[in-house]
Protein backbone atom coordinates (compact mmCIF):
# COMPACT_ATOMS: atom_id res chain seq x y z
CA UNK A 1 0.00 0.00 0.00
CA UNK A 2 0.47 3.88 -0.97
CA UNK A 3 -0.06 6.85 1.33
CA UNK A 4 -1.56 9.27 -1.67
CA UNK A 5 -0.69 12.69 -0.22
CA UNK A 6 -2.13 14.86 -3.46
CA UNK A 7 -5.80 15.55 -3.76
CA UNK A 8 -7.98 13.17 -1.22
CA UNK A 9 -5.10 12.21 1.16
CA UNK A 10 -5.52 8.30 1.92
CA UNK A 11 -4.01 4.61 1.25
CA UNK A 12 -3.84 3.33 -2.30
CA UNK A 13 -3.71 -0.36 -3.36
CA UNK A 14 -1.13 -1.77 -5.03
CA UNK A 15 -0.68 -5.00 -5.88
CA UNK A 16 1.96 -7.19 -7.78
CA UNK A 17 0.88 -10.16 -10.16
CA UNK A 18 3.00 -12.50 -12.27
CA UNK A 19 5.96 -11.50 -14.43
CA UNK A 20 6.40 -7.92 -13.56
CA UNK A 21 2.44 -6.84 -13.38
CA UNK A 22 1.29 -4.39 -10.94
CA UNK A 23 -2.11 -2.64 -10.31
CA UNK A 24 -2.12 0.69 -8.66
CA UNK A 25 -5.77 1.79 -7.32
CA UNK A 26 -5.39 5.54 -6.43
CA UNK A 27 -9.25 6.02 -6.37
CA UNK A 28 -12.22 5.42 -7.92
CA UNK A 29 -11.34 6.65 -11.49
CA UNK A 30 -8.06 6.34 -11.19
CA UNK A 31 -6.26 2.75 -12.25
CA UNK A 32 -2.72 2.71 -13.20
CA UNK A 33 -1.05 -1.39 -14.48
CA UNK A 34 2.54 -1.07 -14.95
CA UNK A 35 3.94 -4.17 -17.12
CA UNK A 36 7.50 -4.80 -16.66
CA UNK A 37 8.10 -7.29 -18.84
CA UNK A 38 6.71 -5.33 -21.57
CA UNK A 39 7.53 -1.64 -20.22
CA UNK A 40 4.47 -0.23 -20.53
CA UNK A 41 2.60 2.10 -17.99
CA UNK A 42 -1.38 2.42 -19.04
CA UNK A 43 -3.35 4.64 -16.82
CA UNK A 44 -6.94 5.18 -16.71
CA UNK A 45 -8.57 8.03 -19.32
CA UNK A 46 -10.71 9.47 -16.41
CA UNK A 47 -7.42 9.74 -14.11
CA UNK A 48 -6.63 13.12 -12.55
CA UNK A 49 -3.44 14.27 -11.19
CA UNK A 50 -1.23 12.68 -14.03
CA UNK A 51 2.02 14.64 -12.94
CA UNK A 52 1.76 12.85 -9.67
CA UNK A 53 0.68 9.37 -11.11
CA UNK A 54 3.46 8.88 -13.53
CA UNK A 55 6.34 9.13 -10.92
CA UNK A 56 4.20 6.94 -8.48
CA UNK A 57 4.27 4.32 -11.70
CA UNK A 58 8.06 5.01 -12.18
CA UNK A 59 8.72 4.43 -7.93
CA UNK A 60 6.99 1.34 -8.09
CA UNK A 61 8.93 0.06 -11.07
CA UNK A 62 12.29 1.23 -9.43
CA UNK A 63 11.58 -0.22 -6.21
CA UNK A 64 11.15 -3.77 -7.73
CA UNK A 65 14.34 -3.80 -9.91
CA UNK A 66 16.14 -2.42 -6.78
CA UNK A 67 14.66 -5.14 -4.17
CA UNK A 68 15.14 -8.12 -6.93
CA UNK A 69 17.69 -10.58 -5.95
CA UNK A 70 20.47 -10.60 -9.24
CA UNK A 71 21.47 -13.63 -10.21
CA UNK A 72 23.04 -13.69 -13.30
CA UNK A 73 23.58 -16.75 -15.82
CA UNK A 74 26.48 -18.80 -15.78
CA UNK A 75 28.13 -18.32 -19.10
CA UNK A 76 29.57 -21.11 -21.31
CA UNK A 77 32.40 -19.15 -22.72
CA UNK A 78 35.98 -20.54 -22.26
CA UNK A 79 38.40 -17.51 -21.44
CA UNK A 80 42.02 -18.64 -22.07
CA UNK A 81 45.01 -16.85 -19.97
CA UNK A 82 47.77 -15.72 -22.08
CA UNK A 83 50.61 -14.41 -20.14
CA UNK A 84 53.80 -12.80 -21.87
Amino acid sequence: MVFKLFGERGWCSVRKYKDGLFLVTIDADTVMTINLKENNIDISPRAHDISEVLPLAFSVSISHLLCTPYKPEASLEIHACRSN
